[in-house]
């Protein structure tokens, strides 16, 4: 008999936790890496509690065809990250490697999305909260994005901090 295997599900938006009931609920053994992530909410920062990889919930289960399709059969997922619509095992040793990370110094990880010139952004927090705009530049030292936003037919450049603004 094959040993189980750990396996990457991607899951529709925002349904990792939901992925990760139903998996509880089958009995399969999975993990959803979560860390806390510094947020602003109304001008206050805090703290909430987040899956370290957007959409995706690792479960563990033997490679055999009726093992698998008990995976498949889970509302809100997606797909089994795989090559050529092969399901792909994930080793051990990565899995292990994300528990030591999320488990060693949780305050300290801060998420930052990969933001690159010429990606259009929403500003989500400050006076210029809900603005869309274009990175024109990136200033990596200071963790600072020059960020174009088209005002009444003029575009302004203004600086602001990574973590004030989210991909679209």
């Amino acid at each position: 008999m094959e040993r189980p295997l750990w396996f990457a599900t991607y899951t529709r938006p925002n349904c990792e936790r939901l992925v990760a009931k139903q998996f509880q609920q089958k009995g399969l053994v999975y993990f959803l890496p979560k860390i806390r992530a510094r947020v602003r909410r109304n001008e206050k920062v805090v703290f909430i509690e987040k899956p370290l990889f957007r959409s995706y919930v690792f479960v563990q289960s033997r490679p055999l065809p009726d093992h698998l399709i008990q995976i498949y059969r889970t509302y809100g997922l997606v797909y089994i990250l795989g090559k050529n619509g092969r399901p792909e095992p994930i080793p051990d040793e990565d899995i292990e490697s994300i528990r030591i990370f999320v488990t060693k110094k949780p305050d300290d990880i801060r998420i930052y999305h990969h933001l690159v010139k010429g990606q259009k952004v929403i500003v989500a927090s400050g006076p210029l909260k809900g603005a869309i705009g274009v990175i024109l530049e990136r200033r990596d030292k200071k963790k600072e994005l020059v960020v174009s936003i088209e005002l009444m037919k003029r575009s302004v450049a203004v600086t602001l901090s990574e973590e004030r603004v989210d991909p679209i």
